[in-house]
């Protein structure tokens, strides 16, 4: 997984994705949840924002070298099995001096739609930067 962000296995066929965070699961659970439905995930670093649009996007399982507790509690509550190497308190931002952005706002429900809600707006604001 050295070049790619994540990996959607379904039907015997892989599709490769790059970009950072969770750009790619977002644009797959609003253009093409079918492709996630189902699915087998391999992604790089999982936290809360990805969890959320996995649950949401009825994932079949997930395996990913770091995760963090709150995206694995809510994968763990929908029944979707979770194979990590590491699980940490919560997902670090890019410049390595704090949370993740998208993890900080989604800190205080685990309600779905709500979540979904949140990462609407949080990706609505980055295109305006």
């Amino acid at each position: 997984m050295d070049n790619y962000s994540c990996i959607v296995i379904k039907n015997g066929t892989q599709t490769v994705f790059h970009r950072r965070g969770v750009a790619d699961l977002y644009q797959l659970y609003h253009s093409s949840p079918e492709m996630l439905n189902g699915a087998d995930i391999i992604d790089k670093v999982v936290g809360k924002g990805a969890a959320t649009l996995m649950v949401a996007g009825k994932i079949k399982s997930l395996r990913t070298p770091v995760i963090s507790e709150p995206a694995y509690c809510l994968l763990s509550a929908a029944g979707i099995p979770v194979d990590y190497k590491e699980k940490v308190a919560h997902i670090i931002n890019r410049r390595g001096d704090g949370m993740c952005p998208l993890e900080t706002r989604c800190i205080g429900t685990n309600d779905i739609p709500t979540l979904l809600g949140i990462i609407d707006k949080f990706v609505e604001e980055m295109k305006t930067k």
